[in-house]
Parts: C-alpha cells; sequence; structure tokens
C-alpha cells in the first residue's frame, strides 16, 4: 500500500480537541555543518498515549540564497530508536518537489502560490523540497506511550541524512501539510487525531575558512617539513589533515578539492623556486 493510500485514510479521521501539548510533540534537531559536510539530522517523537500511527510531514526551504543541500536521504526508523519494531505495518519516506496545487491550511508562508507537493519524487535541492515521514500500524505492534528526547541526547525515531552546499547561511526544516487533510498528526487507539506540537529545526552552514593552506603543520611557514609530508600524502598514503571549516585538504594547492601530484609539482615550485602559494578554496 503506498504512502498515498496510508495519508487518504488518515483523511477521515476526527481532530481530538485539546491533546497538543507538551507531552504530545515533534521536534527537527537545530545543527551547524561545515561546508560541504554531512550532518544527521533527528527528528525526536513524544507521545502520552499509544498510538497506531505517525504522520510527520516536513519542508525544506532556504532562509539564505543557496544555503541548502546537495543530497538527502531518510532513515525510517532510526535503528535502535523507540520506533524500531513498531507501526510497522505501513511505512512511508517519501520525498517531494514542490509543486503548484493549491492545499488550504498549509503552511502557506512556505509558498509564493499557497501550493503543497505535487506529487512524489526525488527532490531537486532547489528550495524548497518536501519530506513525507509515516509509520502505520495494522496488524503490527502500536507505538506506547514514551518520548525520545531530550533532543541531541536520546535517539530520534526518524533522521534526514544531508550533504549541505559550499554556500553559508541558514535552512530551515518546518512542518507543513502534503494533502488538505492530512497534517502533522498521531491517531491514538480510538481512531482520533492528535496533534502534536511541533519545534522546526535551523541548519546552519558555517562560513568557509581555510587558515593553513599549504602549512600542513601550521607553524606560519610553508617549507620543506610540509613538502616532505606532501609527499607522502601524494606516494605514501598518509592522511590528509583538513581544518574543519574548509572544503579541501591543506595539500591542495589548485583548488580542486582533491590530493594530487599536481599539488606535489606546484608545492615544490612553492618551496623552492618561489612560485605560487595554494588558492583559497574558499574562493
Amino acid at each position: 500500500m503506498s504512502g498515498r493510500v496510508v495519508l487518504a485514510a488518515l483523511a477521515v479521521l476526527a481532530v481530538v480537541a485539546g491533546t497538543a501539548g507538551a507531552a504530545n510533540r515533534v521536534a527537527v534537531q537545530s545543527m551547524s555543518a561545515f561546508p560541504s559536510g554531512d550532518i544527521a539530522v533527528g527528528v525526536y517523537v513524544e507521545n502520552d498515549v499509544e498510538v497506531r500511527s505517525v504522520v510527520v510531514p516536513l519542508i525544506i526551504k532556504s532562509v539564505n540564497p543557496n544555503a541548502y543541500m546537495t543530497a538527502l536521504t531518510l532513515t525510517n526508523p532510526v535503528p535502535g530508536s523507540r520506533m524500531a519494531g513498531k507501526l510497522p505495518d505501513i511505512v512511508a519516506s517519501n520525498t517531494y518537489p514542490v509543486g503548484n496545487a493549491a492545499v488550504s491550511g498549509c503552511n502557506s508562508a512556505w509558498y509564493t502560490d499557497g501550493g503543497g507537493f505535487a506529487t512524489i519524487g526525488q527532490p531537486d535541492y532547489i528550495s524548497s523540497d518536501g519530506v513525507l515521514l509515516a509509520r502505520q500500524r495494522i496488524f503490527g505492534p502500536t507505538l506506547p506511550a514514551g518520548t525520545d528526547f531530550p533532543v541531541g541526547a536520546g535517539i530520534p525515531s526518524f533522521r534526514l541524512n544531508v550533504t549541505v552546499t559550499e554556500t553559508d547561511g541558514v535552512f530551515e526544516i518546518d512542518t507543513t501539510c502534503v494533502t488538505p487533510a492530512n497534517h502533522l498528526s498521531y491517531n491514538n487507539m480510538s481512531g482520533q487525531q492528535v496533534v502534536p506540537t511541533f519545534t522546526k529545526g535551523t541548519i546552519t552552514i558555517l562560513p568557509c575558512v581555510c587558515p593553513w593552506q599549504g602549512d600542513i603543520n601550521a607553524d606560519g611557514f610553508i617549507d620543506a617539513v610540509d613538502l616532505a609530508k606532501q609527499i607522502n600524502v601524494t606516494y605514501f598514503g598518509q592522511a590528509e589533515t583538513w581544518d574543519p571549516s574548509c572544503t579541501s585538504p591543506r595539500t591542495d594547492y589548485d583548488g580542486d578539492h582533491l590530493s594530487s601530484v599536481n599539488d606535489l609539482v606546484r608545492c615544490i615550485d612553492h618551496v623552492f623556486f618561489g612560485g605560487a602559494g595554494p588558492v583559497d578554496p574558499c574562493e
């Protein structure tokens, strides 16, 4: 059964008034990342009643131009989490290109046209993109009352595995609806919809800074010691040295984000013949 059918089935459920609160909540982890870095963003779930379905629609959108993502995979559920082995009968982990279908009641601030997600498909990595994480029990085990929290310390139920761009700035992971009747929700054992509170995640891509390019031992000079290390990296498998906020190893002279024979040749030229130093990978 597809994720669309899951959502259609949930559409007939009534919303339980007054059930939203601190004990029924979903939160997306806020994190920092270095340019072109990989991060695992947790989605944390708490419920104060036993539930038979969980629907978490998300939207990912840049706050600053080009501060976004270049790759995304979903983990549903996270191994070892409360959700593992629970609500196993219908599972949806879908991505959505943003479409222009009119959807009333959505988080319309995300859209210029008030629309939602038109079709299931791969994200295009141009802000904004959508995600649906959903699990539903038919005959399998329910999810007992409990919590994944605290954020960052507990084990999240879901995870977004993201590679960020080289552009520093901020993008956000918020919630919205995927079809008019299917918002963020739980479904309790009486067939009623419980609407949890939601905390969005803010992903900050830190500025690119490469303070020791070419100066592998970071002593303030590019000299024969650094050349020896460059040779070891190129020919003898010595591990590259990276500055955490830099998109290239210190041994990258030509700005292609790799260590190669060409970088070694340029290092020799710089150390012995006064040739140009390494380029700044951030430029």
